[in-house]
């Protein structure tokens, strides 16, 4: 099971999104792995890991990468 989750892990492509949440989101810090759904996106319960986060005055942005299918 660990070499199938490393294989997984670095063998398919990622894709990385950049998000705008609001202050009540700052909890979420790098490497948190957290479930996001998002339609314009198409992603349906999908797994994310937070691989970036920065305070923008009033709102967090935060990168999150995601291999498309995986949740």
């Amino acid at each position: 099971m660990i070499a199938a989750t490393y294989v997984q892990a670095y063998a398919l492509p990622r894709y990385a999104l950049p998000v705008i949440a609001n202050v009540q989101y700052g909890y979420i810090q790098i490497g948190d792995i957290i479930e996001v759904t998002a339609d314009r996106l198409a992603l349906d319960a999908q797994n994310v890991i937070v691989t970036g986060k920065r305070w923008a005055g009033t709102v967090w942005e935060f990168e999150l990468q995601y291999i498309l299918g995986q949740s």
